[in-house]
């Protein structure tokens, strides 16, 4: 027992059933949910951040997502693709909300130039990444990377699949997103973890025997690994099953940190090597919030969380093959209900997924398609959907209106002035300037300004950027004059306890010029506006002192 809120999932099998429980940290059940599997290869499940449950389901042919209320929430066909691909082992939810999903793909391959047969069925290995409705949207194949050549029939794993004699080439076992976004496969079978590059498919480097590193010191060299995961900083961490064949047949969670430059892997963690546990098959390894780390032996179904220094601080043992633990920080987070949204529809509007904290819920309601809203077919006005996440749902309203005008700014001097909206946000080189929601703003730095009007509807609009320059630029003090009365009626006096002379210029608030007026040694000259409609009016006088302007009301 430690002292801690937080939960362990495990699964156990029981025949072709696989039962997946949540305990507390006491060992007690808190949670749990029957599925109906063949075993072994469908034993893979995974939890997504919103604490629900993907799994894989009658024969491994369709992925589930369930809730914790036991619904369920989304369901895909794996089983129907054009190429004969069997889904086994891992599939994740990508940042799309798309599935990522490891796959065996068998192929006949002559092998009588290295004294096989000429029509050898290989098994090899690779990854979809498909939408909720079944769609490929990007694949990666072994075969296009490996040479099939290598493959040694070591068992009889993929006989009932694709056929007596079928070869278990790579026997791929886990696959993960690093934190680069590039993707780690993990291969028993040749000892290897092969990073790929996310958008072209190339193996970026290969660890493990026979790989690009030399593993330092040597006896921390791994075999049969699963549940490979990237910490950042060059960190992974992953289960070595078989690593410690050479001290006297154990199991441990091994974290590495690459140099690329020098080509080496050094082991910089472990947990508790040496110990008398030893799972050949499945496990995983996970890095908990604390800095300790989560490993689940699971053939033995024991499940222990070390310290930073691998030392056991807790441990669960269910004396029953479990294929892998995950850590569960809280079944019930605090959600605050998410506020509601404005979306302003344009001509080429597209469907679109609403920002709203937490993110990594889903939508449901009228006018979702694939999880995203669609304005177009929504139309004008305001429109309810529901928002869930975890085992909480929450409504939201999302208001389609006609796209606003963007606003114009009137620049006089360092003066700046929108119009338009009913409140303002300005910003300076593209960031927001703190307090700066007024429909004026008087500019203290040089740079480009701009202003986002936002209107009754809730939404906003972006004005284009204009520059201001502040070198010739003088304040009001430098040339000294007021107008009278403000706001007026029609009649404008200008004052002032100087002569001046210089220029004046008039503008409304579209930055149109309404008159011009040269003033020779003047204190005081009038201005009628009669005629001219109620609004805001900019006086700006240009002397050799500098420039100053001021606002004028017409009522």
């Amino acid at each position: 027992s430690v002292d801690s809120l937080d939960f362990v999932s495990m699964d156990v099998l029981f025949g072709n059933n696989q039962q997946v429980q949540i305990f507390d940290r006491n060992g007690r059940t808190v949670w749990y949910q029957l599925l109906s599997v063949p075993g072994i290869p469908c034993l893979g499940y995974k939890w997504t951040k919103n604490n629900t449950l993907l799994y894989l389901h009658a024969s491994c042919h369709t992925i589930e997502e369930i809730d914790l209320a036991g619904n369920v929430l989304r369901q895909v066909e794996v089983s129907n693709f054009p190429v004969q691909y069997y889904v086994h082992h891992e599939f994740l939810l990508n940042q799309a909300g798309n599935l990522l999903v490891l796959v065996a793909e068998g192929r006949t391959i002559d092998k009588s130039s290295v004294g096989g047969p000429a029509d050898a069925q290989v098994v090899g290995d690779g990854f979809l990444e498909i939408d909720w409705q079944g769609n490929i949207l990007r694949k990666w194949s072994a075969f296009d990377h490996f040479d099939p050549l290598t493959s040694v029939d070591l068992n009889n794993y993929w006989d009932e699949h694709f056929g007596p004699g079928a070869e278990d080439w790579l026997h791929a076992n886990s696959l993960a997103i690093d934190t680069d976004g590039h993707y780690l496969l993990s291969m028993s079978i040749p000892n290897q973890i092969v990073k790929i590059h996310r958008e072209t498919g190339e193996i970026l480097w290969t660890l493990g025997q026979g790989g690009d590193f030399t593993i330092l010191p040597p006896d921390a060299v791994f075999a049969g690994q699963h549940s490979v995961t990237g910490l950042g900083d060059q960190h992974y961490l992953l289960f070595d099953n078989k690593g410690g064949l050479a001290d006297g047949a154990y199991s441990r969670t091994s974290e590495f940190v690459l140099d690329e430059a020098a080509g080496t892997a050094t082991l910089v963690y472990t947990q508790e090597a040496n110990q008398a546990i030893y799972t050949p098959v499945v496990g995983g390894a996970q890095r908990l919030p604390n800095g300790h780390t989560l490993t689940c032996f699971g053939q033995k179904g024991v499940t222990k969380e070390a310290d930073e220094n691998g030392q056991e601080v807790w441990s669960l043992n269910l004396a029953n093959f479990s294929y892998r633990a995950y850590h569960l920080p809280t079944l019930d987070p605090a959600i605050a209900a998410p506020q509601p949204a404005a979306f302003c529809i344009s001509p080429d509007a597209t469907p679109f997924s609403p920002t709203v904290e937490p993110d990594g819920g889903y939508f449901t309601g009228d006018y979702i398609f694939d999880g995203l809203f669609d304005p177009q077919s929504a139309g004008l006005g305001e429109h309810q959907v529901w928002y869930t996440f975890g085992w909480e749902s929450f409504p939201l309203t999302i208001t389609v209106a006609e796209p606003m005008a963007a606003p114009a700014i009137v620049q006089v001097g360092a003066l700046l002035t929108a119009s338009g909206g009913s409140s303002y946000q300005w910003y300076l080189d593209g960031e927001p300037i703190p307090g700066a929601t007024a429909d004026t703003l008087l500019a203290e730095e040089e740079g480009f300004y701009s202003v986002e009007a936002f209107f009754t509807t809730g939404c906003g609009a972006l004005s284009e950027s204009v520059y201001v320059s502040l070198v010739s630029t003088t304040t009001e003090a430098a040339v000294q004059f007021d107008l009278f009365p403000n706001p007026t009626s029609g009649l404008v006096e200008l004052r002032s306890s100087v002569a001046l002379t210089g220029k004046v210029f008039v503008f409304d608030l579209y930055g149109r010029l309404i008159r011009e007026d040269l003033l020779q040694e003047t204190r005081n000259r009038s201005w009628e506006l009669h005629g001219l409609p109620p609004g805001c009016y900019l006086w700006k006088l240009e002397t050799q002192k500098g420039t100053a302007v001021k606002r004028v009301i017409l009522q």
